[in-house]
């Protein structure tokens, strides 16, 4: 099993004025993984960021902060905006996912992980692992959910890929940055995700 780990800041236009998609990075990359997967099947579980599409509402209601009890009812609309926009971010990863006909159900955090100040402390993984059985694979991304401390808090990708890792034990954990794509990838001459699901290491 891999667990790939994609940076929100790959898949989204930081500098658009709206939340925006980076299609041609999301394009190459699902392409990528098709053609990977085609030439080796593997179980693989996709995590992915936030990117600009969660953090502009997260961060103008303060998710995760502490608050008063008469603030809750703006809290609760600032989750559910949140919750929103990063649902519509994985709508068009999943769309051009399934172009290229892979076989992928997205699986959101807030559906079933509870935070304790702002840790993971409750997630069952029994879904992640039928849905591979099946075939499936699963995507799951940054998130709000609901916080045993703070009422209600925001989970990133990177910590939801540590929980994973630390709980289904696969062969390896890969994280898919700008910094591979902008900046590795002019290096290399052949640079492909068939290669980079192959490497043993967690590339920070």
């Amino acid at each position: 099993m891999i667990i790939l780990k994609i940076g929100g800041s790959i898949l989204t236009n930081k500098d658009a004025a709206e939340s925006e998609i980076d299609e041609k990075n999301l394009s190459r990359i699902a392409k990528e993984i098709k053609s990977s997967l085609d030439n080796d099947s593997k179980e693989i579980i996709i995590v992915h960021g936030a990117g600009s599409f969660g953090h502009p509402p997260a961060k103008e209601y303060k998710i995760g902060e502490p608050f008063d009890k008469d603030e809750y009812p703006q809290k609760r609309i600032g989750f559910s905006k949140t919750q929103n926009a990063v649902k519509r971010l994985n709508m068009f990863i999943c769309d051009e996912f399934i172009k290229e006909d892979l076989p992928v159900v997205a699986v959101p955090a807030s559906s079933f992980m509870v935070a304790t100040n702002k840790r993971i402390t409750e997630g069952d993984l029994d879904s992640f692992k039928r849905y591979l059985n099946k075939g499936f694979i699963p995507v799951i991304y940054g998130d709000v959910v609901l916080d045993n401390d703070l009422e209600i808090c925001v989970i990133s990708g990177d910590q939801i890929i540590q929980y994973l890792a630390k709980n289904l034990n696969p062969d390896k954990e890969l994280m898919l940055t700008e910094f591979i794509i902008k900046i590795l990838k002019p290096m290399m001459m052949r640079f492909s995700l068939i290669n980079f699901l192959h490497l043993k290491i967690w590339i920070p």
